[in-house]
């Protein structure tokens, strides 16, 4: 009998050690809305103290509990449970265009597949589409549409919430469907960019990007002169455009 009572108040004792241990970072999501991120320092039946973000305890009801959950290992969370991920594959598609008239425009849309190395590193592949107008000396006006094949690369510059980071593609531009009046060759396509990625409790991240779109290419038209002659005109482009745009990562 005696044993046994030990035995039962022992039990108790690790039990509550046990529950009063560290168990490290959780989420806890409430049933209004509220999320909590930090280390849970102690836990009952009736609730629990957590260590937030600002080092503050806080006693949350246990009644008041929707759900728990332990963030995975290749992210890093921020407060109301808002994470930004250091591992695994990612999706992004990026929508981008030129601050110009019509003459002058570009619009370039890209998706890229790739990996998470760590923190800071970001490598991919990517496929898009870029197409862009421009005035050709002597008036002529032309326009170029490129499909991109490129390597990624992404080095985030500043871990937090609202995320910096610097971002490189570099491939060849194959050029299009060619004009009825003309052609166009493929080329060198560089498109270097700087921007922001804003953490979210879900998978999908924003992000506002301002990159410089850069291409090569050469051309020849034809047309008639006022004489009603054929005439040829031939041209060499590079383009150099600053875009400004968003994207969306899985």
């Amino acid at each position: 009998m005696k044993n046994g009572l030990l035995t039962i108040i022992f039990s108790f004792l690790a039990l509550s050690l046990i529950a009063q241990k560290d168990i490290g970072r959780s989420v806890i999501y409430t049933n209004d809305g509220s999320v909590y991120v930090g280390e849970i320092v102690s836990e009952n039946i009736l609730d629990i103290k957590m260590v937030i973000g600002t080092m503050d305890t806080i006693t949350i009801d246990k009644r008041s509990v929707k759900k728990m959950s332990s963030p995975p290992q290749d992210i890093i969370m921020y407060e109301k449970g808002k994470y930004h991920r250091t591992g695994g594959l990612f999706y992004s598609f990026h929508l981008l265009s030129g601050v110009g008239n019509d003459e002058n425009a570009t619009a370039n849309l890209s998706f890229i597949i790739g990996k998470r190395l760590n923190e800071k590193w970001h490598l991919g592949l990517g496929y898009g589409i870029s197409s862009s107008t421009v005035e050709l000396p002597g008036f002529f006006w032309e326009q170029h549409t490129f499909q991109n094949i490129f390597a990624y690369g992404r080095y985030n510059i500043k871990q937090s919430k609202v995320m910096l980071f610097a971002d490189t593609s570099l491939g060849v531009g194959i050029a299009g469907d060619q004009q009825w009046r003309g052609s166009y060759t493929s080329g060198v396509y560089f498109q270097p960019g700087i921007g922001i990625e804003f953490a979210s409790r879900k998978k999908l991240k924003w992000s506002i990007k301002l990159s410089q779109y850069m291409q090569n290419t050469s051309g020849v038209s034809t047309f008639e002169d006022n004489f009603n002659s054929q005439a040829v005109y031939s041209y060499n482009q590079f383009y150099n455009r600053t875009l400004l745009g968003v994207g969306l990562t899985f």
